[in-house]
């Protein structure tokens, strides 16, 4: 009988704890099935408790440069812009560091793509979840936003929200993204263009791409490009090509091949169905904030000039703005962030003063015109939150000293003048808060200085030889660096840290070409 009640008792020992056993059997069965298979189960996801910002995809790995990162694209949802987004993730007990993403500003359905850079060890296909923090500053906040397109001053909004995503054994390698022009030169005369793709984690030339061949030294060619500013992982890079006389193309090129996807070309004393057109602009013409429209500059044999609305996803002409003899030859072309506004340069007035004017977007006319004393202008940009324009102009003609106007985006009226004796050409980039304003200045003889200009105060901070001829730069994603191409034969680009206000590396083109422009993809973040 004991015997009887000792195997009785093993067996309901048996029955009670073995379901206990097998439930947490499954239970770890499961945990290390999620853990080890991520998309089959558990894929990546990221949600957001916003309307504002919808979270499009996240993914984690190892960046190029080694580091373990999370890269996250979201979309503004909302009826308004959002500016200067930033984004961390909370990780168990552990917050990252704030990182920005980029583009600085993102108007209704574009998208915004942030690295977000970790600390510890991660092994492959490993879960990791949590918390994700994204502020950005609500334009919509503003009173005044909807009829200024001014987003200064803007509220920030934080938007939390949870992830889940699992670390890749693979590198998450972006494509190459800085991209420089060179032309090279036969008789004093560009005689072919390039393209080329650089590694800025390596500073390394990766790919290049000819564009065009000159048939002859009498029809120069020279090209310019434009990046578009929609996130992602791929991106469409415009090249501007330009021959004498009229004939131009623009090149789509996808950047994930390196391969020219599609050319729209535009013929001198073509007929379309606005009108005769004559001889390709001055200007390499700028892209709309949302990356839908290229505005491209065309002149007519009566000495005026139009613009251009060219649509970049049916690759063809679809409007024409009219600019008139004030803007014949258009030099520099600036997008507001907002997309609101197209700021515009004529090279000289019937006085030999420097045009400027103001093209609305969503009328496609010019709504303001006006010329400023210096006589030559070089360039214009726009601050990251719309609120001031930088003209450079040129003293003509003795070439021996530049003038930098700062003008206000609400009124037009001049709020400062910076002069620059002995360096006539004047070329700004801003860093992606504002904060400052880097300035290359150069000679006519080629000597060439960068700048770095408080832009509360206008005051200067530092200033850095560079190597001669340089140009207007590129500032990374993050404003740790700038990219700032030499006008030389054989090129070079010189790469400065804006942080310790050093000069850290020289890239040279390998192509016996000079470089004319330089741009970065918006995916550029470094550690």
């Amino acid at each position: 009988m004991q015997a009887e009640a000792r195997a009785q008792s093993a067996l309901e020992f048996i029955s009670t704890y073995a379901w206990g056993l097998l439930i947490l059997t499954i239970v770890v069965s499961i945990i290390l099935y999620y853990v080890n298979l991520p998309n089959s189960v558990a894929p990546s996801s990221c949600t957001l408790s916003s309307s504002t910002v919808l979270c499009k995809d996240i993914i984690a790995g190892t960046n190029p440069q080694g580091a373990n990162s999370v890269f996250v694209t979201f979309t503004n949802t909302g009826q308004y812009a959002v500016t200067h987004p930033i984004a961390y993730l909370a990780i168990g007990d552990v917050n990252t560091s704030e990182f920005a993403c980029y583009p600085a500003v993102l108007l209704p359905g574009m998208s915004a793509t942030c690295q977000i850079n970790l600390t510890g060890t991660y092994r492959s296909s490993q879960l990791l979840s949590g918390s994700i923090y994204i502020q950005v500053g609500n334009c919509g906040l503003l009173p005044n936003y909807p009829s200024t397109h001014i987003c200064t001053g803007a509220q920030n909004q934080t938007i939390a929200g949870s992830f889940i995503a699992h670390y890749a054994s693979t590198s998450l390698k972006p494509t190459p993204m800085l991209f420089v022009t060179t032309s090279q030169f036969s008789n004093y005369n560009p005689s072919a263009t390039s393209v080329q793709a650089i590694d800025p984690y390596n500073n390394v030339v990766v790919n290049t791409l000819t564009l065009a061949t000159s048939p002859s030294t009498n029809y120069p060619v020279s090209s310019y490009i434009i990046a578009s500013p929609n996130s992602g992982y791929v991106y469409d890079i415009y090249s501007i090509i330009k021959t004498n006389p009229g004939t131009c193309t623009i090149a789509t090129i996808n950047t994930t091949d390196f391969n020219i996807a599609n050319t729209l070309n535009i013929v001198s004393s073509a007929s379309t169905d606005f009108g005769y057109y004559d001889l390709c602009g001055y200007s390499s013409g700028a892209i709309s904030s949302n990356g839908s429209v290229i505005y491209f500059p065309i002149e007519f044999p009566n000495q005026t000039s139009d613009l251009l609305i060219i649509n970049v996803i049916q690759h063809k002409v679809t409007g024409m703005i009219g600019l008139g003899a004030l803007f014949f030859q258009t030099y520099g072309m600036a997008v507001s962030p907002t997309g609101a506004n197209l700021y515009i340069t004529g090279f000289y007035s019937s006085d030999d003063s420097a045009p400027f004017g103001v093209v609305n977007t969503g009328l496609n006319k010019v709504v303001y015109s006006t010329t400023f004393s210096s006589s030559g202008p070089d360039s214009i940009s726009v601050t990251p939150d719309g609120s001031l324009i930088y003209y450079g102009m040129v003293n003509e003609p003795a070439l021996t000293a530049g003038t930098l106007d700062v003008i206000s985006a609400t009124n037009y009226s001049i709020v400062k003048t910076i002069q620059f004796a002995n360096y006539p050409y004047i070329y700004t980039s801003f860093s992606p808060d504002g904060k400052y304003a880097y300035i290359v200045e150069s000679a006519s003889n080629g000597n060439s200085n960068l700048l770095t200009l408080y832009t509360s105060n206008y005051v200067i901070s530092n200033t850095l030889s560079l190597p001669v001829n340089s140009i207007t730069g590129a500032v990374t994603a993050d404003g740790k660096y700038i990219y700032i191409p030499q006008n030389n034969n054989p090129g070079t680009i010189t790469v400065v840290n804006t942080i310790s206000d050093q000069l850290v590396t020289t890239i040279d083109t390998n192509t016996g070409g000079q470089p004319q422009d330089v741009t970065l993809t918006p995916m550029f973040n470094t550690v």
